[in-house]
């Protein structure tokens, strides 16, 4: 068993017809928790689909901006193209950094499954707000006629499907075994971005619980109390993980001494920032409108990102 591992994980090319059919192979094959064949046989083929769906949704936001610029309608219009350009941009981006992690992650046999499902739902929820925007209706917390329900429901099911395999994604990363290949910095980075994700997530699903108990009572869904905007703490650690990840590769380019601890900052900046976001929410104050806590908690995201910045400076010894 010893040398099947070693091929398996050693070899540069094993062809099929040369792999063993005794009982230890097998069960070494299908064992749930070991990759099916090294990660190194992973080709393009295998991520054409996620590849493609990235590139597409980053290009149906951006195509959406000329056509916003175009349009009589404003901007914080519901019925306006905000959404097909936010989601598209936003959700290309988030899928780009779900697919980086999984080339990260060690291969595990449902991965392309996986990947499909969490592809295949992100469109198709993207391409359902965009419908609505064509058609100069409201995409989300609209359920007026039989169309606008149903279409919400489909934006539904394909949100929650895609948050499961977040979810299934954020508790794997944090397997001891999770990543093979990554440096501390860009593992840290990894696991600290998808707890924020994840976070985002519940936040999103708990915006429409809130925001249609106060569409029913007869107030906005979109507003809490006076002024409180319940998007607010949703987005601002929705793309953490971007920009941790990006800041853990910068620190692995430059040969930073101290990346994992510079990470750690910048996760730390996230999270005040967060705390910040909920509080001016759950009080009804909008986004600016704070208060010494408030300004502290400011601080403490300014406070933590700088030091962060000194940390990634500090480089290695010649």
């Amino acid at each position: 068993m010893r040398a099947l591992f070693q091929m398996l994980y050693n070899a540069e090319v094993v062809p099929k017809s040369t792999w063993t059919t005794t009982r230890e192979s097998e069960f070494l094959m299908n064992r749930l928790d070991a990759p099916i064949y090294p990660k190194r046989w992973e080709t393009l083929g295998e991520w054409r689909f996620g590849v493609v769906a990235v590139f597409f949704l980053l290009a149906l936001g951006l195509l959406h901006i000329p056509i916003q610029l175009a349009s009589d309608l404003p901007w914080e219009d519901p019925k306006s193209y905000r959404k097909p350009i936010l989601f598209g941009i936003s959700t290309g981006l988030t899928l780009g950094s779900l697919l980086l992690l999984m080339s990260d992650l060690r291969p595990r046999r449902w991965d392309p499954y996986m990947r499909s499902l969490l592809c295949g739902t992100l469109v198709a929820e993207v391409l359902l707000i965009t419908v609505q925007s064509w058609r100069r209706v409201p995409s989300h917390f609209n359920r007026s006629t039989i169309v606008d329900a149903s279409i919400e429901t489909g934006m539904l099911v394909c949100i929650l499907l895609a948050v499961a395999v977040i979810f299934a994604l954020t508790v794997r990363s944090f397997r001891q075994d999770a990543f093979p290949n990554a440096s501390a910095a860009r593992i840290l980075a990894q696991r600290s971005g998808m707890v924020f994700l994840a976070l985002s997530c519940v936040l999103g699903i708990g915006i429409t619980v809130m925001g249609n108990f106060l569409m029913i009572n007869g107030g906005s869904p979109e507003i809490l109390g006076s002024k409180g905007i319940l998007k607010f703490p949703h987005g601002v650690v929705l793309h953490a993980i971007q920009t941790l990840v990006l800041w853990a590769l910068i620190c692995d380019v430059f040969g930073s001494a101290r990346g994992v601890s510079s990470v750690a900052w910048l996760s730390a900046s996230h999270l005040s920032f967060l705390i910040y976001a909920l509080r001016q929410t759950l009080l009804g104050r909008s986004r600016w409108e704070t208060d010494d806590i408030g300004w502290v908690l400011l601080g403490g995201t300014v406070v933590s990102a700088v030091i962060s910045l000194f940390d990634a400076l500090w480089r290695r010894k010649p």
